[in-house]
């Protein structure tokens, strides 16, 4: 069963409280020196920490 055919690769929201963000990628170890990927990762976590964009 799982999610079905379309479900989040990544996300975001509030809970409880506080901030979440979620990534499915960065699997291999190439993810990390790709751009678009690290502006995606850092964007989460300054959201997460700080709860604005980037």
């Amino acid at each position: 069963m799982g999610m079905g055919a379309v479900h989040p690769i990544s996300w975001y929201h509030e809970y409880d409280g506080g901030r979440v963000f979620y990534t499915g990628l960065g699997h291999v170890e190439e993810a990390f020196e790709d751009a678009d990927f690290l502006k995606h990762l850092y964007g989460g976590i300054w959201y997460a920490a700080l709860g604005k964009p980037l």
